[in-house]
């Protein structure tokens, strides 16, 4: 091949593999600087600002008040906030025969119940946020191994796995309200979702076994017209425990409570408040809106943290 020849392939040969190498050459630093983007987990102590003062005023008042009450605060507070482990035998001591788990459908939430909770909790038979219809795939794929198996639109699967390796003869069973139910319910105008679930639970209730319920954390609240109080109905005094599930900075009064924990030394890492209603008066006037949105609608709220750097 003459020189002409060979320089002529080498232009036309050339070109696409130069602009091959510098597309690649693109992809490549988009793809560095897409990763470099990626914040890294916030583990800031606050962030939801516009609660933090709630804080801050607490630490004031705090510091208004007699060294002797100040102590009598702190020795309250060290009594109702418990770590899980201790939590366990004194709800296995309770009695209880139904457990109703509000949580917030987030990855974080599911891991910590997953990774932390659903591993000593005792039941045997758990009601999911699905219709039958709907939990039937959400099984097999879990069964089949699936790491990611969605249930509004975070992973249950973990949450399952953990729960079947504390009890292997767990029995699951989906008893969300049909689309069916929901439109009968709809055109008659009476009823309600919460008394659909309810209904739908009931069948599968064994007396003397343990059943939990894991739905959105206001399905839980023991107030009016929700699912808590329509089983309260008929399992009244402590067969039913109503437990919020709750990550620091998910809610904003919790965070400031719990910066306010940490600045008068007592510091605790994921924690339990067993009786809600047995914390110091100080504390629920101090912090308002997470008695009323929290504290005074759970009996029990579990509380996990992100780990702290030394």
């Amino acid at each position: 091949m003459n020189s002409a020849a060979l320089r002529l392939v080498l232009v036309v040969l050339g070109w696409p593999l130069a602009v091959l190498a510098l597309l690649s050459l693109f992809i490549w630093y988009q793809d560095a600087r897409d990763r470099e983007a990626v914040p890294p987990p916030n583990l800031a102590r606050v962030q939801h600002p516009v609660y933090h003062p709630l804080a801050l005023k607490a630490l004031d008042l705090f510091a208004t008040l007699t060294p002797a009450r100040r102590g009598a605060i702190i020795e309250r507070l060290g009594r109702g906030l418990i770590p899980l482990a201790e939590w366990w035998p004194v709800l296995r001591q309770s009695g209880y025969q139904l457990i109703c788990l509000g949580e917030n459908h987030d990855e974080d939430t599911r891991t910590y119940l997953a990774t932390s909770m659903l591993r000593e909790l005792d039941i045997d038979i758990l009601f999911l946020e699905a219709t039958a219809a709907e939990l039937r795939p959400i099984m097999a794929r879990t069964d089949e191994g699936e790491p990611y198996v969605p249930l509004l639109d975070a992973n249950i699967a973990p949450l399952i796995r953990a729960a079947r390796a504390r009890n292997p003869a767990l029995a699951i069973k989906g008893i969300e309200e049909t689309p069916a139910t929901r439109a009968a319910r709809q055109m008659s105008k009476q009823g309600s979702r919460e008394a659909s679930i309810a209904a739908n639970l009931w069948p599968h209730f064994r007396p003397g076994q343990r059943h939990a319920i894991l739905y959105g954390a206001l399905h839980c609240a023991d107030q009016p017209d929700w699912l808590f109080a329509k089983l309260r109905a008929r399992l009244p005094g402590p067969k039913l425990r109503g437990v919020r599930v709750l990550g620091e900075h998910q809610d904003g009064p919790l965070e400031a409570f719990i910066y306010f924990l940490d600045e008068i030394g007592l510091k605790p890492g994921n924690f339990v408040i067993p009786r809600t209603d047995r914390l110091p008066p100080e504390i629920k006037a101090w912090f308002s809106f997470l008695n009323q949105a929290t504290l005074s609608r759970f009996q029990t709220v579990v509380v996990y943290r992100p780990p702290r750097e030394p």
